[in-house]
């Protein structure tokens, strides 16, 4: 048996998500500060997808 778990669902049980907008937060500060500017109609959808390996003992 088996159980598909929703990427957000799976993000917001481990906690990513809060961390996520975090970094989002701290990355453009730090954009803003090398003085880009946000423009919104250029908005890009990206996945990025991160695997790990759990080995056994």
């Amino acid at each position: 048996m088996s159980e598909r778990i929703s990427p957000r669902r799976f993000h917001e049980a481990c906690g990513l998500a809060e961390r996520d907008v975090a970094a989002a937060r701290r990355i453009s500060a730090v954009v803003r500060e090398l003085g880009f500017a946000a423009d919104p109609s250029a908005v890009q959808t990206v996945l990025l997808d991160v695997a790990t390996w759990l080995e056994r003992d």
